[in-house]
């Protein structure tokens, strides 16, 4: 059994290591954002591996979030494309109907033909 292993949290993780700005980080800078090492003079390549490892794992999670949300995405794009291309077939098959007022004032493609809220207001009345 290890003994004096911290549980880390990736993303946070992630977060201080994209915000260390040099080439190789600082081991003051190390040592501030993730408090490992003997000291805030040296970073052994033990502690630099662990975090390194841990920013990793908090990129493949965040990549395989964003790869889910971008398919259901693509999903939905697909579905709103056939919604469309529906709505402007019918909207081309319409085009040369006479238009005719209904009895709100809205247009129907045919006499008796209204929006189902003037159907449902003529059963009550």
């Amino acid at each position: 059994m290890k003994t004096g292993v911290a549980a880390l949290d990736d993303a946070t993780v992630l977060d201080k290591v994209s915000a260390l700005r040099h080439v190789g980080p600082m081991a003051q800078d190390f040592y501030a954002a993730f408090h490992v090492g003997e000291d805030d003079r040296h970073i052994t390549s033990i502690d630099e591996d662990g975090v390194a490892l841990a920013a990793i794992e908090a990129l493949h999670a965040e990549n395989r979030t964003l790869r889910a949300e971008n398919r259901a995405l693509r999903t939905d794009l697909a579905e709103l494309r056939t919604e469309v291309r529906g709505l402007a077939a019918a909207s081309k098959r319409r085009q040369g109907r006479p238009k005719v007022a209904s009895a709100a004032g809205r247009f129907a493609d045919a006499p008796g033909l209204h929006c189902m809220h003037d159907r449902k207001r003529a059963r009550v009345s």
